[in-house]
């Protein structure tokens, strides 16, 4: 750590232009370990040398936002019209008023009406004639450069996945996009507001909101407390400075200019820092603590004992229950969505492929909130029974 740095930290000075980068009075602990990750992923971020070219993308965020003006940012969404209609064999594809898009099949001409999935504006037509404002695609990929996920609050609590990204491996890769634009709103804010679509008045808050929903999705999707997912992103920032961690190869700069580099470079990302952490988080987190605990500066304090729950009882009698810590200690709730995470996990793991159909069964399970009939639960429940080969 840098002098500067260490001077910053101590008098509260890390955000020069950026109020929002410094602890404030009544700030919650939420807020101020986002502050802390963010120290630490800036120190990451400019020290290590022998990983910028790899990490390029994200340094350019956090350094130098100018240059990010036709640049595809990692884990925003994109226009795959043109692989849906190669996959959808001659259907015709049609857009909303407001521009969303739809297929009709068959001769490819509207015949009846329905309703936009996402705006719910009315779609279709009849005798061959598209409703007013509905028209066909024009077959221009659409994809957007910049942010384009809009405010935080219209996100769901559940993160999607995103192209080759799992949903929790894209929140955490989003959340580290979100942290390096945050910091990059201390250097250029008006360039950094440019990014946005659409355009907002206060860019740093907008950064700050969305790394607090990221927080939120990753507690939702991986089952954690929020200390353990700040566990969990330190120790990632952690492995991305580690010397040992390198990336194979001497290779440029890279840039995210078309969606094919996005999505390779995505992919290398989360294979190489974030996949190997999520494939068996308990244990990794259980060490993480022991580390913690084994820090001569908290492992005699009683206090730190309770908070890590390590055991120091020695007797199992009856009468001694209350005094044992695994009987009051927190169990998460096994949910659709906790189970649907072990199974992704456990497919990566054993590379069973075969047992795709049982996870998009699973996924349409978690996502249909209001169906109530029993279909997709009878189904899921016969190819449980069956061998994944089948």
């Amino acid at each position: 750590m840098d002098t500067i740095d260490l001077h910053q930290l101590l008098q509260n000075r890390f955000g020069q232009q950026t109020p929002l980068l410094n602890f404030q009075p009544g700030q919650s602990l939420r807020d101020q370990s986002i502050l802390c990750m963010l120290f630490h992923f800036s120190l990451v971020l400019r020290n290590c040398q022998k990983k910028k070219n790899f990490l390029h993308p994200l340094i350019t965020m956090a350094t130098n936002p100018a240059l990010l003006t036709n640049t595809l940012l990692p884990t925003m969404p994109q226009d795959d019209l043109l692989q849906i209609k190669q996959a959808l064999q001659g259907a015709v594809i049609y857009r909303c008023p407001n521009g969303h898009a739809y297929a009709i099949g068959d001769c490819g001409q509207p015949a009846t009406k329905g309703m936009c999935n996402v705006c719910h504006s009315e779609i279709g037509g009849t005798n061959h004639t598209a409703l007013p404002g509905n028209v066909q695609d024009a077959g221009i990929d659409q994809t957007k450069t910049g942010h384009i996920l809009g405010d935080a609050n219209q996100r769901p609590n559940i993160s999607p996945s995103e192209r080759k990204l799992s949903g929790q491996a894209c929140a955490l890769l989003r959340l580290f996009t979100h942290a390096a634009l945050l910091l990059s709103c201390d250097i250029n804010p008006q360039v950094v507001s440019a990014l946005v679509q659409p355009a907002v008045h206060n860019v740093s808050q907008f950064f700050f909101n969305h790394i607090q929903k990221d927080i939120d999705q990753l507690q939702r999707g991986l089952g954690k407390s929020m200390d353990d997912i700040f566990l969990i992103l330190h120790f990632i920032l952690h492995q991305i400075s580690d010397k040992t961690q390198g990336i194979p190869g001497v290779m440029a700069p890279v840039t995210l200019s078309t969606k094919v580099e996005r999505e390779s470079w995505e992919e290398k990302f989360a294979s190489t820092f974030i996949s190997p952490v999520l494939q068996d988080l308990d244990n990794l987190l259980h060490k993480l603590n022991d580390k913690i605990m084994d820090d001569e500066r908290f492992g005699q304090d009683k206090l730190m004992n309770i908070l890590y729950e390590v055991d120091t009882a020695r007797d199992l009698s009856i009468e001694t229950l209350h005094n044992i810590p695994d009987v009051w200690r927190y169990c998460s709730r096994i949910t659709l969505d906790h189970f649907l995470r072990e199974f992704q996990l456990q497919m990566e793991n054993a590379k069973k492929k075969d047992c795709n159909l049982v996870l998009r069964l699973f996924q349409s399970e978690v996502s249909s909130k209001t169906d109530t009939t029993p279909h997709h639960l009878n189904t899921l429940i016969y190819f449980s029974f069956q061998p994944c080969a089948h």
